[in-house]
């Protein structure tokens, strides 16, 4: 996966992460409210069927990663897509992917804590709109700490995960009631692909193995194996837990429930096993959140060493440093991520956010394999192997084509609100001209 190797890229003196942490990065951020709560929006758009929307979203997310770690190993700094099509399609393409994407990850925040705090209900009674803004500033307090922090609790988070998931699906697949499998698709292949844009949210994570790629070490090899394998891992992950949740629980069932994953350890272990899947619950969405945030943080750095974020948004320092580690330079960029997360969390509706965060994170990755042919078209391309460079461009063409299906399977009035949430930024840079 290397068919151009580009140099002088600047790094980071200290990259804390490693291939482990790396891919608990991808992982820890991907399962998060996506399968603890999206999984009864699945149910209610395909029933059983919904195991395969998964599976169709993990094989779209899988053409993305891949597309993603061919460009990474040219690009091994943090930013992720906004570095790829600063670098190949130009600063006004890219500030305008940027600034979507810094937005969509604040609303991931926000989907993340909320889930969080409906997870929390399941112990305590505490309302929403207080429990969903406080796991913002506790992810953020983390941040705050430096990425090596970040990604302590990344690694602990996806240990923990694992485990309870793991528990979950052993348990579950013994008590599967094969009944609740027929009909298969009750709403046909309609509702199989109507569910796939909102369930690939849930794939949303692994892209933050790219973003924070300053903080990695080698990232030329570890940024691409660890995203294309985090998408494995989590693909079977979500495959088997939704198998077990249909067969377990009536699908019809299972749509009205707001912790679905929790009312089907109920019936599997009683008020423990539900506990104990809650429990993950929390972890789960803390985790996600905490790996947006990081992403979010290192991805306004790089736009801000750019010099293309305002002023009001950064205090008016120069680019000279990153978000990461909350400098003093950077105080304000962190501060109105968090207000963008908190608001975000009182929008109050799971499937809102996850579709406002899928449309805002669809549009840039659109423009990525585009900016991988772009490369590919570039002088230094010539060096490389035919067989290297035609392989990218099958898999660049692959993305596209991903991509054009999940655009059109989007609700006309989500790229409304994308349009609407992207003006601000638009407009920024039209004065600024």
């Amino acid at each position: 996966m290397h068919p151009i190797q580009r140099v002088g890229q600047p790094t980071h003196p200290r990259r804390p992460m490693g291939f482990t942490s790396a891919w608990a990065l991808g992982v820890g951020t991907m399962v998060g409210a996506g399968i603890f709560s999206l999984s009864a929006d699945a149910a209610r758009y395909a029933g059983p069927g919904a195991i395969l929307s998964y599976v169709i979203a993990g094989a779209g997310a899988l053409v993305l990663a891949v597309n993603f770690g061919y460009l990474a190993t040219i690009h091994p700094v943090s930013g992720g897509p906004y570095v790829y099509i600063r670098d190949t399609l130009g600063s006004t393409a890219a500030f305008v992917a940027g600034w979507q994407l810094w937005v969509g990850m604040g609303l991931s925040t926000s989907f993340y804590c909320l889930g969080f705090a409906r997870y929390l209900t399941y112990f305590v009674t505490a309302p929403e709109y207080l429990t969903a803004p406080a796991c913002v500033l506790a992810v953020a307090a983390v941040n705050a700490m430096g990425p090596r922090v970040a990604s302590a609790l990344q690694n602990l988070s996806v240990a923990i995960l694992l485990i309870v998931m793991g528990g979950f699906m052993l348990t579950g697949v013994l008590r599967v009631d094969p009944a609740f499998y027929a009909p298969l698709l009750p709403y046909g292949w309609p509702g199989v692909l109507d569910a796939v844009p909102l369930v690939f949210t849930s794939y949303l994570g692994f892209e933050m193995v790219a973003q924070a790629a300053g903080a990695i070490q080698d990232p030329r090899r570890t940024v691409p194996r660890a995203m294309v394998a985090s998408v494995l891992a989590v693909t079977a992950l979500y495959a088997g837990v939704m198998a077990v949740s249909v067969g377990v629980v009536h699908h019809v069932d299972l749509a009205t429930s707001p912790t679905p994953l929790a009312e089907v350890a109920r019936r599997l272990a009683g008020r423990g096993g539900a506990a104990a899947v809650a429990l993950g619950g929390l972890v789960a969405t803390l985790s996600s959140a905490n790996g947006s945030m990081l992403a979010s943080l290192e991805l306004g750095g790089a736009m801000w060493a750019d010099g293309l974020l305002p002023r009001w948004l950064t205090g008016g320092s120069s680019g000279a440093g990153r978000a990461v580690g909350w400098r003093p330079s950077s105080v304000r960029l962190g501060m109105v991520a968090i207000a963008v997360a908190i608001a975000g969390t009182w929008v109050g509706r799971l499937d809102w956010l996850a579709r406002g965060v899928g449309v805002l994170h669809f549009l840039p990755f659109s423009v990525v394999p585009l900016a991988l042919l772009h490369v590919l078209g570039a002088p230094e391309a010539a060096r490389t192997r035919p067989s290297e460079a035609w392989a990218a461009r099958a898999w660049a063409v692959s993305a596209t084509a991903v991509m054009g299906l999940l655009l059109r399977r989007i609700d006309p009035l989500d790229l409304w609100v994308a349009a609407t949430l992207t003006l601000p930024g638009v407009l920024w840079l039209w004065r600024r001209r």
